[in-house]
């Protein structure tokens, strides 16, 4: 039998919270959902006891896979994910599941029922840190221009396999945190049908991003790939 969903899931030296939130998406799936579905974890470049950690729950859970990659990047790991993915439907999401998984199928429903491509969450977020609150405000508006939607950083999204399949087959130019404008510009490019929902958000405080340091590479990221997209450059398939 195929699988239904796959649930891919970045993962950078997270032993902290790996376990949290592997029960939490397993748990939600096996007790709630009669889905056929398979959870990937995609190491990236993890020096801690990550992969352990998903080596162990894939012997207690035949639905849990890990990818072991030696490069660093979000970007590449979830390419890396839905590409080895043979899932009807395949969704990424970050491992602290702030958009709680009893969402997936709400989002699986306008697919099959609307007609969408690609389904990304909108965050509700009440923000507690008004450094990062304007941080996500000012990446927002850059990032309108390419990604059109009001939240493209959301690590909640869920692709068709047609659309996962053309979009990450790709020579894709970002490979690290602001990889999400690039894949939602690619999709729109393309003629896939995109919505975007608004589901509650918990902000758990553990965010690994760096203000500083990650705003300025995320921001050349975006910069980069409004001049690929102004020269015609067309991103080709691997």
């Amino acid at each position: 039998m195929s699988i239904y969903l796959d649930v891919i899931i970045p993962i950078y030296n997270e032993e902290k919270r790996l376990e949290k939130g592997l029960d939490k998406i397993l748990n939600y799936l096996y007790s709630y959902t009669h889905y056929r579905f398979t959870v990937t974890c995609v190491l990236n470049g993890c020096n801690d006891r990550s992969y352990s950690i998903c080596k162990e729950y894939g012997n207690k859970w035949p639905q849990v896979q890990y990818i072991k990659l030696n490069e660093k990047g979000k970007g590449l790991a979830v390419k890396t994910g839905m590409i080895e993915s043979s899932a009807r439907y395949r969704m990424m999401a970050d491992i602290d599941f702030s958009i709680s998984p009893d969402n997936i199928p709400t989002m699986i429903e306008y697919i099959r029922s609307c007609g969408f491509d690609l389904v990304s969450c909108l965050r509700m977020i009440k923000y507690t840190n008004m450094a990062r609150r304007m941080a996500h405000g000012i990446y927002k508006a850059l990032a309108w221009p390419m990604a059109r939607v009001n939240d493209p950083q959301t690590g909640f999204k869920l692709f068709t396999d047609q659309c996962a399949n053309d979009i990450f087959n790709r020579d894709l130019l970002i490979t690290g945190l602001g990889f999400d404008a690039e894949v939602l510009y690619l999709a729109r490019k393309n003629g896939y049908k995109i919505k975007e929902i608004p589901f509650p958000y918990t902000e758990y405080g553990n965010s690994k991003i760096n203000l500083k340091s990650d705003s300025v590479k995320m921001a050349a990221d975006l910069i980069r790939l409004f001049f690929r997209s102004w020269i015609g450059f067309n991103h080709i398939k691997d």
